[in-house]
């Protein structure tokens, strides 16, 4: 997380440009699978979505990703940032939401914008959540799961710099929408709750996932809810896909199995290229396992370099070494 101080004019904030572009970031735990919720409705008002439940910082509503508790948003502003978010929830499968509050309730901002996050998805996913604080004026972006890899630090600091000052002229969705677009740094077609994958690999497999003829989706996890992995992969596909045709291909580090659903059965050919995938798994191997369906469904797979080898030994440096 960054913290970021809003000063209260824009000259202020120009002159100090270098001055707090050293915020620190801290982690948030990595979890194994998305939040279940279905996928979202319409935006609701802005009024609608301040309503908070008695025992929780924020309580979560159906459809809602953006909470303004300070009444800072006008009704189209609302609108925008909502429908933006339900869009990330939906096709990049990422927890998305904005936090604007008056009181911290006796919490600092971090803890303030984790609580928030959990209650909004019940601590699941991979996600942000934009905490704007007009309490302390330290505002927090929160991150878990593969937002922590993908939205590094230098682009968190850059964009929290061009949303503060949105902020301090009172563009409340502005600064809203420039945090929430970090969320497209993510890979859209591979989400990476278990750190299967490198970056620049999942980077590589999405943009190979797009070339296919088919929609298809891959979710990397560490399935830990309890909920079985076909089961699991229906309600990622219904939240992306909708009644739409694709494929969402789940891999479980932990049972090192591939699981993969579309809307109806399987198709033969593709059934056998899960099974293909799935045995590769089974010996530990995901990113050939993604190879596989990848190449299946008629993308590049991801070229891997062998790894370097020592040069041989001569007879002759042999001899002199048992020697």
């Amino acid at each position: 997380m960054i913290f970021l101080k809003k000063f209260m004019s824009a000259g202020i904030t120009a002159a100090l440009t270098g001055a707090f572009l050293c915020g620190c970031t801290t982690g948030t735990h990595t979890v194994p699978s998305a939040s279940l919720v279905e996928v979202p409705p319409a935006a609701v008002t802005a009024e609608e979505s301040s309503v908070s439940g008695e025992d929780m910082l924020v309580a979560a509503q159906e459809g809602v990703f953006i909470y303004d508790k300070a009444a800072s948003l006008t009704n189209t502003e609302y609108s925008e940032c909502n429908e933006y978010a339900a869009m990330l929830y939906k096709e990049y499968l990422l927890n998305a939401a904005v936090v604007i509050t008056n009181d911290l309730e006796g919490m600092t901002p971090d803890e303030y914008a984790a609580e928030a996050y959990d209650n909004i998805f019940s601590g699941m996913g991979s996600g942000m959540l934009f905490l704007i604080n007009n309490e302390s004026q330290n505002d927090v972006l929160y991150k878990a799961g593969h937002c922590q890899r993908f939205i590094d630090e230098v682009a968190e600091r850059d964009e929290l710099y061009r949303a503060t000052k949105e902020l301090v002229v009172g563009n409340y969705g502005e600064a809203s929408m420039i945090m929430l677009k970090l969320g497209e740094r993510c890979p859209k077609n591979v989400i990476d709750n278990s750190n299967i994958f490198s970056e620049e690999m999942a980077d590589e497999f999405s943009d190979s996932l797009a070339q296919c003829a088919n929609p298809v989706t891959i979710i990397a996890t560490n399935n830990g809810t309890g909920i079985p992995n076909e089961e699991l992969a229906r309600t990622y596909y219904n939240r992306k896909y909708g009644d739409s045709a694709g494929y969402l291909i789940l891999m479980d580090k932990k049972t090192r199995s591939v699981t993969a659903v579309t809307n109806g059965e399987l198709p033969a050919e593709i059934a056998e290229i899960v099974a293909a995938a799935n045995t590769t798994a089974g010996n530990d191997d995901f990113i050939g396992a993604a190879n596989k369906i990848i190449s299946g469904f008629g993308g590049v797979p991801l070229m891997i370099s062998e790894p370097e080898t020592t040069e041989a030994v001569q007879p002759d440096e042999a001899a002199a070494e048992e020697e």
